[in-house]
């Protein structure tokens, strides 16, 4: 009886020493992960107020100040939403006859533009959901841009008719005769992006081609790349475009806007395909997510990333505030997340239970807005942003976890074994 005491005593002690010591029964990782959640959040750490619709939101944007912000809701539902800040009811919303492919505002958020499945660019004012004009495009339009004023508007359309891949430029006041020109490279059209004050437009398309132009058309210039060009940006004062590529070429290109003869700067291998890109307004920081959940960030000066961070899913969407400071980071596990450019692990984290879709930061970062499959729409600020778990503290990788569990069972074991001996 007494030698069962002492084992029974002896397991029981382990475990103790486990659960308090080790973190083997809890490990931290899955605390971590657990105060993510958001029925574990302080109420200082809610989100200020989460729009919950009957089908996804898919893209997002933000007005400077932040008072502002769009978002489109499909796949089922096509509709435009603007919302204030102030509330989670929106101002008004607009409806579509095709699935809405993209949506953007301008910076004084007296513009908004969305681009449709059945070919259409929608311009609306702030103040009213009936649109100031619609332009039918060569196909469907997958991409869209507006200037800091919005005073130009630049759409993308995509088919895999060649012929009906079109870059478009309008003049967002002229409502009579918006359309101020129109230019095919003959070519899948994949990306596309505008400067802050609409004096260059850069594209990429499926034939590895970048190709930039001025606001009256002419093209500047082009540049073969290594593979299909997956995204583009380009700084808010027009020196600087960034291009990211798929497939077995897996670079992020710099470019100087207006180097017409040599306008790479540098290239860097990520090793996977670049989904996603941001430049803060003036080029002070470039970040590129990929397909496996990379994140980097560089400067300029520099092909070497200044750190990388791995997300848990792919990155589709990622923004920076106006000065660079701050990068808000979206990924296909759910996982919104939170950096300050001089630091290579998140200050803050949320988790959903979709995938994020899309994300926006407004100029001075204080606001952060993020779209969701199946799960809607989600405004923070910045200061009540949910804090990032410290993932070093004490992460067990499964495979640890399970080798000392083993461990302690066998020397358990051992010892019961030599107890039984005596």
């Amino acid at each position: 009886m007494k030698r069962k005491q002492t084992i029974i005593s002896f397991v029981f002690l382990i475990i103790v020493l486990c659960n308090l010591n080790l973190g083997v029964f809890f490990p931290k990782n899955i605390i971590a992960k657990v105060s993510l959640e958001r029925n574990n959040l302080k109420s200082s750490e809610e989100p200020l107020w989460h729009f919950h619709t009957e089908d996804s939101i898919t893209n997002v944007d933000i007005s400077s100040n932040g008072k502002y912000l769009v978002a489109t809701e499909g796949f089922d539902l096509n509709r435009i939403y603007l919302f204030e800040k102030s509330s989670s009811i929106p101002v008004w919303n607009y409806s579509t006859s095709g699935e809405l492919n993209c949506i953007a505002i301008s910076d004084n958020a007296n513009y908004i533009v969305g681009g449709t499945d059945d070919n259409k660019v929608h311009c609306l004012e702030n103040a009213s959901n009936i649109p100031i004009w619609s332009y039918l495009a060569e196909s469907k339009v997958n991409y869209v841009a507006i200037s800091l004023n919005g005073s130009f508007v630049a759409a993308g359309s995509s088919s895999n008719y060649i012929t009906q891949n079109d870059l478009y430029l309008f003049n967002t006041t002229n409502i009579v005769d918006p359309h101020l020109w129109d230019r095919n490279p003959s070519a899948i059209l994949e990306a596309i992006d505008m400067s802050g004050h609409g004096e260059y437009l850069v594209a990429g398309f499926s034939d590895y081609y970048v190709y930039v132009y001025n606001n009256i058309g002419n093209e500047l210039w082009n540049f073969q790349t290594g593979h299909y060009v997956n995204d583009v940006a380009i700084s808010s004062d027009g020196n600087y475009i960034i291009a990211g590529t798929s497939w077995d070429d897996h670079n992020v290109y710099l470019f100087n806007t207006t180097d017409t003869s040599n306008p790479l700067l540098w290239q860097y291998n990520a090793g996977e395909e670049i989904y996603s890109l941001a430049i803060s307004n003036n080029g002070s920081y470039i970040a590129a997510g990929t397909e496996w959940g990379k994140i980097l960030l560089f400067n300029p000066l520099d092909s070497s990333p200044l750190w990388t961070y791995n997300a848990k899913g792919d990155i589709y969407s990622l923004d920076f505030s106006a000065n660079g400071k701050y990068l808000v980071v979206g990924d296909t596990e759910g996982y919104l997340l939170l950096f300050e450019a001089s630091k290579s692990k998140p200050i803050g984290s949320f988790k959903v239970t979709g995938s994020v879709r899309s994300v926006a930061i407004s100029s001075d970062g204080d606001y952060i807005v993020a779209g969701c499959l199946h799960e809607g729409l989600y405004l923070f600020s910045r200061e009540n942003f949910p804090p990032a778990q410290d993932s070093e503290d004490a992460v067990i990788s499964f495979g640890n976890y399970f080798l000392l569990i083993m461990s302690i069972a066998m020397i358990s074991l051992v010892v019961i074994t030599k107890i039984k001996r005596k």
